[in-house]
């Protein structure tokens, strides 16, 4: 089989034959082309699918309404579909498609056009909706239909036969969208009959509004994998479902409906699963279960449910009930096969009897009830090995020492519907003595941490795991906190005070500044567990304790040094500093060590808690830098140093490997480290990476130290062409240096970006719409500042976007620069800000934002108000704001390539402008650019402006 895809826009062209295209999409505008000649072109068809061109999703589109005249040309057709385009067949086109087998989203609002479309005797599938008001009635003759979806719309009364439909499988029969507030009909609707074959497999019957339903629906020998029937009001005759053999899954959801029939389910056998949700709908739960003894899973929900007699589900074993008192639960220990039971919204748990009558339960879920402890039913049970609780209002949960099974326990406080805002006190956790797994849920807004504090003292065999709703990352960062305190060798009280900061500091940068708060014990925990967002913290502390290290004992000839942790050099250049220095390198942590160096991912810290004397890497370079200072570091060496930077500066990579290998024998300068971080940031070379973050190691404060060693690199790919040989532009460096901040702070940042930009002249465009203005920001906007002109253009990055674009490419570009201009949308958030001391310091007169990819003017454009010259050329600005009116020097301005629908108002307060471009100051249309012929519609300025201001000059499309 061919396929083809077909537009009106080339019916035109079909003048030759295409016997092998025997499939078409045919997207069209109108009714349809000539049928013959379409016919003529296609003779093989057997299938088309028919979609509309130039469809949105919002649109309701009319159907298409398909006569005899397509089924007499196109007689080998078999399978006619809508797609998203509905389709109408007219009365005389049923008798011509006799041998179609698939059809799909078709409508009709004749019932004699139903009942026709049901006697077709090919067919396989049918995608229908019946919208008469009158009555209507659907008899399928075909024993080859496999597949039915019938939609009612404004339908009041139908009757639907199936039975003869022996190949039938799944049925989806639905009016309107149960729980959705949609108008609601004059009149209730009423299936009667509805009658589905024996061979159903899948049943779906979901209805909106009251809906009346007459059965007998299932036959005898159904075995039916699921039966999922939902409506808001329904009414089902005392027999509605009729008889089965078997139902896997059966499922019933109403509201406001009349009381269920007793026997609704009488002739139903071997139900396995069965759930009922019953919302403001009486029903007697023992008459719809008598009888049911093949239940395994049960799953109720309800608010109107009666008992009046036993229950009996001897093969139960999985039960969910939701609404019933638990004083109301005895009948379930009948079931001694129930190991999984769920209660919830029960109100007062009270004793909870039944859970001390049900002995084989191993998972236990109370969802939503009252206690003030646990009660002893549950705290007794001795094989319960999963117990959860579902928003409790508990104050304590009681002692948990005779739960001798008990595994995993979870408190859920947080629920869309129901949040709980009070956690119980915890302290009882340590009574389960078997317990393995915690898990604590809470809502967003959850502050009150203070029952939580002992779970650090849990033991570390106890799996903890904090759960916050919609704040994944904070619980996710809670729950590896807490799991590294448990194993570290702190003791309980520690434990418990470096816990209570942890859960007041919500990010990294709330940790206390002093770091004698959380104390030595807690960093080097931290450190071995190799927990990154505490890094520079870990440094810093480091970094203090070094200088104290120092202070009190010198590094010297005498000194004795311990190496724990990954340092800059290795054990042989170690050695060779210990001959040249006189110190000595201990293997092991004994009493003669005055000195440890700690490194990166240190081990077996709790070693260390002695009082012995932290040093980091820092403090050994410095050691060794003022012993026996490299010919780079002495005074006199500034022209080396001035021609090792050239050589770092140079694109040339050769260079770059000369310069490193330099460094290596003449030491490194504090001028070296940025030129080196961004060589280290950039290069692909990973030998090179690997020499350079040997260099720079213990240079620099902890942000700095954190990103030499950090795998964050921007290569190539952020650069140049991407995969469709178009410019990448600054989407990618934008968000690669959005989230930088957070791990090498807000200055160091800015300096890279700084220093990117100077390499490569782009990458700034995260700098600019930074709303607070540092010194580093200030470099920066230093270096756009040309005379009295602002170059926004030139930090914005997107000159090479467009250079060597051709027509087709400015067009798309202009039209569509979400697309065209950003990947993936990922500058689809970004506001530019100009900075707010700048005119103060400095009169500019021209601001070029020329290609800045602006949806609107930046943030604080109006403080400019000495600004003569405006270009915002080439953007996809639509509107101008009120606050341009403040200036009020401005001669001339750009707006051409903008997005503007309608000539802006608030030029006409502009007094002093003497030059106005609208050239193609609206987007060009699809397909047509910008040619008026084909609808384009310039912006021109109107008559009153012209009036107002004679001596403009006034730039339009021709």
């Amino acid at each position: 089989m061919s396929h083809a895809e077909l537009t009106d826009d080339v019916l035109d062209e079909l003048e030759n034959q295409y016997p092998e295209i025997t499939s078409i999409e045919y997207s069209c505008t109108h009714k349809h082309p000539t049928w013959a000649q379409l016919a003529y072109a296609l003779p093989n068809l057997t299938r088309i699918e028919f979609g509309y061109n130039g469809h949105h999703d919002d649109d309701e589109l009319e159907p298409l309404i398909l006569d005899d005249e397509l089924f007499t040309h196109f007689n080998k057709l078999e399978s006619i579909e809508g797609s998203k385009y509905p389709l109408q067949f007219t009365s005389a086109a049923i008798a011509s498609m006799q041998q179609l087998h698939t059809i799909e989203h078709a409508r009709t609002h004749s019932p004699e056009t139903l009942t026709a479309i049901g006697k077709l005797p090919a067919l396989r599938q049918l995608n229908i909706t019946y919208e008469g008001h009158a009555p209507g009635f659907l008899c399928v003759e075909s024993t080859q239909l496999e597949k039915c979806r019938i939609r009612l719309e404004d339908t009041h009364q139908v009757g639907i036969d199936l039975t003869r439909a022996i190949s039938l499988t799944t049925v989806d029969l639905s009016s309107g969208m149960p729980g959705y507030d949609d108008d609601e009909p004059s009149a209730p609707l009423t299936l009667s009959p509805l009658m589905l074959p024996s061979s159903i497999q899948d049943a779906e019957l979901s209805f909106r509004h009251e809906t009346h339903l007459h059965g007998p629906v299932l036959c005898a020998g159904t075995q039916a994998k699921k039966v999922h029937i939902e409506c808001d009001n329904i009414h089902f005759a005392p027999e509605a479902l009729g008889s089965a053999d078997k139902i896997d899954w059966l499922y019933i959801r109403t509201r406001q409906a009349p009381s269920l029939p007793d026997g609704l389910l009488a002739n139903l056998k071997d139900i396995q699963s069965l759930w009922l949700s019953l919302f403001d709908t009486p029903a007697r739960l023992d008459a719809l279960l008598d009888g049911q003894s093949s239940i395994q899973s049960l799953k109720i929900h309800c608010d109107c449910f009666s008992i009046q007699d036993s229950i009996t589900l001897p093969a139960l074993t999985n039960a969910s009930i939701s609404g019933l008192s638990a004083s109301k639960l005895d009948w379930l220990a009948q079931s001694k096969d129930l190991t999984s039971l769920e209660i919830s919204a029960c109100g007062e748990l009270g004793d909870a009897e039944i859970l001390a009558q049900l002995p084989q339960l191993s998972t236990l879920k109370l969802g939503r009830f009252d206690a003030q402890t646990l009660p002893l039913s549950v705290r007794q049970h001795k094989n319960l090995t999963t117990l959860k609780l579902l928003q409790p209002t508990l104050n304590e949960i009681g002692n948990l020492a005779e739960m001798s099974q008990l595994k995993a326990l979870t408190i859920e406080l947080a629920d869309y519907r129901h949040p709980v805002m009070l956690l119980p006190n915890l302290n009882d956790l340590h009574t389960a003595s078997t317990l393995s797994s915690f898990t604590l849920g809470v809502t967003e807004k959850h502050d009150d941490w203070e029952n939580a504090v002992n779970l650090v003292t849990l033991s570390e065999q106890v799996d903890c795991a904090i759960n916050i709703q919609y704040r994944d990352t904070r619980a996710s960062q809670l729950t590896k906190q807490l799991s590294i305190l448990q194993q570290s060798p702190l003791t309980d009280d520690e434990k418990c005070h470096c816990w209570q900061v942890l859960l007041g500091a919500p990010k990294p940068k709330d940790l206390p500044t002093d770091t004698s708060v959380l104390g030595d014990k807690f960093y080097l925990a931290f450190m071995e567990a190799k927990y990154t967002p505490f890094k520079a913290y870990a440094i810093n502390w480091l970094r203090q304790k070094a200088i104290s290290a120092v202070e009190q004992r010198p590094l010297s000839a005498d000194s004795v040094l311990f190496v724990n942790g990954k340092i800059p050099f290795t054990a042989t250049e170690l050695k060779a500093k210990a001959d040249e220095l006189g110190f000595t390198v201990s293997k092991k942590l004994t009493d003669s060590v005055t000195h440890v160096v700690l490194g990166a991912n240190p081990k077996n810290t709790a070693a260390l808690m002695a009082n012995y004397l932290f040093i980091d890497d820092t403090a050994l370079k410095q050691w060794f830098e003022q012993a026996a200072p490299q010919f780079l570091q002495t005074k006199g060496s500034e022209a080396m140093i001035d021609g090792v930077l050239a050589m770092l500066k140079s694109p040339d990579v050769a260079s770059h490997q000369v310069a490193v290998q330099m460094l290596q024998q003449g030491g490194v300068t504090e001028d070296l480290f940025i030129p080196l971080f961004l060589i280290l940031k950039t290069t692909s070379d990973k030998n090179l990476r690997k020499e350079i973050k040997k260099l720079l190691a213990g240079y620099g404060d902890e942000h700095f130290q954190v990103a030499v060693q950090d795998r964050i690199f921007f290569e190539d790919n952020l650069r140049g062409l991407n995969w469709e040989k178009i410019p990448t532009g600054e989407g990618p460096m934008y968000q690669k240096l959005k989230g930088l901040p957070k791990r090498w702070g807000r200055a160091l940042t800015i300096t890279f970006a700084k220093a990117y930009f100077e390499r490569f002249d782009e990458g700034l465009l995260w700098v600019l719409s930074q709303k607070e203005e540092c010194t580093q920001h200030q470099a920066i906007i230093d270096e756009l500042i040309e005379g009295d002109r602002l170059n926004w253009h030139k930090g914005c990055g997107f000159a090479r976007v467009l250079q060597g674009a051709d027509e087709k490419r400015l067009i798309n570009c202009h039209r569509y620069p979400d697309i065209y201009m950003q990947s993936f949308h990922d500058l689809d958030s970004v506001k530019t800000r100009l900075p707010t001391q700048l005119p103060t310091r400095q009169k500019i007169t021209e601001l070029d934002m020329h290609n800045c990819f602006l949806a609107a003017l930046p943030v604080n454009i109006e403080q400019y108000v000495d600004v003569t010259t405006l270009n915002l050329h080439f953007n996809h600005i639509s509107k101008l704001p009120a606050k341009l009116s403040k200036l009020n020097k401005l001669e001339v301005l750009d707006l051409s390539y903008n997005h503007f629908e309608e000539f802006p108002a608030v030029l006409f307060k502009l007094k002093t402008l003497k030059q106005l471009d609208l050239r193609r100051a609206s987007a060009p249309i699809y397909r047509g650019g910008y040619s008026q012929r084909h609808g384009y519609e310039p912006i021109r300025a109107p008559q009153a402006f012209r009036d107002a201001f004679p001596h403009c000059e006034i730039l339009e499309d021709e």
